[in-house]
């Protein structure tokens, strides 16, 4: 079996050293690295991810070349500018057709099938009259409904409608109402005014068109359509006095100077002088009476020396230097002495022994019906304004009691006037006409500046006792705050009421009470608190604090000239009191 025996072709020499130093090598040697096998792993995953772009990548170009872009789709993305983009991404769809109403049901109710009149009256009407093109018709079936013959008419009309009707886009502003209101101070801060009714004068019969309060505060003088002008005592409501004039009583009017005890009262054609003798000393009396009857002469004391010659100025009187309206000469006023002895427009007449008995004075007899009058502040001259009158430029009056003289200081004028003020403490004079407001600079013999007024017509006009600023009320239930350094248009224009605005009036004492109010015929009396400052660049600041409410018309009002009271006289003959 084993007798065939293979021997090696091949002699060697068996080797005298190992194959390697240290000898064979280890086993650990034959096994894959752990290392490698990270590293390995990390190439395959790279390999195959680039793979996988160079695939999608493919992909999108293929799909590209093969599908077509959609015009109309907002997803596709278009290359535009920035014009036609703003004007792609704000476009304003189309208005939707509104869906059909019962009207064009094809079996509407009952009420909706028009009678055989009614539509004998739409076929009689045009086409363009009709406010539909059919009738209605009730339908058994919708089958049984017949082909609409306007159907083309309408598309073309939806067609128009689209392409001649603008469409606008409008952001809606989401605001609070709140953050729209000024913020004001709480009215309990900006106390003490008149909130509260305190008293009532009554005894009247009839409306009481005005009333006026004394200069030391202490008497009431009431004027009424029955043709009394009553006097009463405001902290007792004591009837001091009546006075009969014989006509209704359009305004009664205290002096405004301690100097001067007198009551002026505007009754028709006339103004009535009255000395209350009740009211002040017998030497104040005296002193008014004489006053009054001997014109031009000085009584030597210093009270009606400073009287008298406060009220001049330059050496002639305030009214001898007013000056001429028109607006384009700006000329000076002419002397009115010569057409004032051709036209005899007012006369003074001394009091008979009977009304002096009474307490009248003196009466000046006008050209004609008296619908206000106005003081100056020193007392000597007053100023009437008579609008019935047929000569626009004998509208406005003046006179002066000292002199007797009468000037009508507006030559050339042609618009109606409705109130008029002098200032506080300047020789200006404010002439409110029924579209605007002018103020005169008496020493410059010229107009100083024109105030436009927005509303209506202008019904009463009241100045801040410094001067700078005043309100003027008209009959479109506004009224107007005016900064004479602001501009010609109101700084302020509020709309309070609901009814014509009859009468605006500032508190006398306003560094101590910044206070105006406004009369108006809903029965209102609404107070305001009325902050002036010093600093030019702090606007005034306006803030109602009170409303008073009345149960008939208010005509008139009149401030305390030292408290925090208003007076205010209805149409129903009452007069009341409102105090803190």
């Amino acid at each position: 079996m084993y007798s065939e025996v293979q021997q090696d072709t091949v002699q060697f020499d068996p080797l005298n050293h190992p194959l390697a130093r240290g000898g064979a090598p280890s086993k650990a040697r034959f096994t894959p690295s752990v290392h490698d096998m990270k590293v390995i792993a990390k190439m395959v995953r790279r390999l195959r991810k680039e793979d996988e772009e160079k695939k999608k990548a493919l992909h999108q170009q293929t799909e590209e070349k093969t599908e077509d872009p959609l015009l109309w789709d907002d997803s596709s993305k278009v290359e535009m500018d920035t014009h036609t983009h703003f004007k792609y991404y704000n476009r304003i769809p189309k208005p939707k057709f509104p869906p059909p109403g019962t009207f064009e049901s094809y079996r509407p109710p009952p009420e909706y099938l028009p009678s055989e009149r009614t539509k004998q009256k739409q076929m009689a009407l045009r086409a363009i009259d009709r406010k539909e093109h059919f009738l209605p018709h009730a339908f058994d079936a919708l089958r049984h409904v017949p082909f609409y013959n306007h159907t083309v008419q309408d598309r073309y009309q939806r067609c128009l409608d689209l392409a001649f009707f603008p469409r606008a886009q409008r952001t809606r502003l989401v605001v609070d109402p709140n953050k729209l209101l000024p913020e004001l101070p709480d009215p309990k801060d900006l106390r003490p005014y008149p909130e509260r009714l305190s008293f009532q004068y009554k005894g009247h019969t009839a409306t009481v068109r005005s009333v006026s309060v004394s200069p030391t505060g202490q008497y009431l003088a009431t004027a009424c359509d029955d043709h009394l002008v009553r006097v009463y005592e405001v902290h007792t409501g004591r009837l001091m006095k009546r006075y009969d004039l014989g006509a209704p009583v359009q305004q009664v009017e205290f002096c405004p100077t301690k100097s001067l005890n007198l009551l002026v009262a505007a009754v028709e054609y006339s103004l009535v002088l009255i000395v209350p003798t009740f009211a002040a000393h017998v030497t104040v009396n005296d002193h008014t009476v004489r006053y009054l009857r001997a014109p031009g002469v000085s009584a030597g004391k210093d009270g009606v020396a400073h009287l008298l010659g406060a009220t001049t100025l330059g050496g002639h009187s305030i009214t001898q230097t007013a000056m001429d309206t028109d607006e384009q000469a700006h000329e000076s006023v002419a002397d009115l002495h010569d057409v004032e002895e051709k036209e005899k427009r007012a006369e003074f007449v001394d009091a008979n022994a009977k009304e002096r008995s009474a307490g009248i004075v003196v009466k000046i007899a006008m050209h004609a019906k008296i619908k206000k009058f106005t003081f100056h502040n020193k007392g000597d001259y007053i100023c009437c304004l008579c609008p019935k009158d047929h000569v626009k430029y004998r509208q406005t009056v003046m006179l002066q009691l000292s002199k007797r003289k009468v000037f009508c200081p507006f030559r050339k004028f042609s618009e109606i006037v409705t109130d008029c003020k002098f200032h506080p403490r300047e020789p200006i004079f404010f002439l409110s006409t029924t579209n605007s407001v002018r103020v005169y600079n008496l020493m410059a013999h010229r107009l100083q500046k024109r105030f436009k007024a927005p509303g209506g017509i202008t019904t009463a006009i009241s100045i801040h006792p410094d001067g700078d600023n005043f309100i003027v009320g008209d009959t479109t239930s506004h009224t107007s705050w005016y900064d004479m350094d602001f501009s010609d248009k109101p700084y302020k224009r509020m709309r309070s009421h609901k009814g014509v605005v009859n009468n605006v009036s500032f508190h006398p004492n306003t560094a101590a009470y910044p206070l105006f109010a406004t009369a108006s015929s809903d029965g209102q009396v609404h107070v305001f608190h009325g902050m002036v400052y010093d600093d030019y660049n702090k606007n005034a600041l306006l803030v109602p604090v009170k409303i008073l409410k009345h149960r008939r018309p208010v005509y008139n009002l009149a401030w305390h000239p030292v408290l925090p009271w208003l007076f205010t006289s209805t149409d129903d003959g009452i007069v009341t009191l409102w105090t803190e």
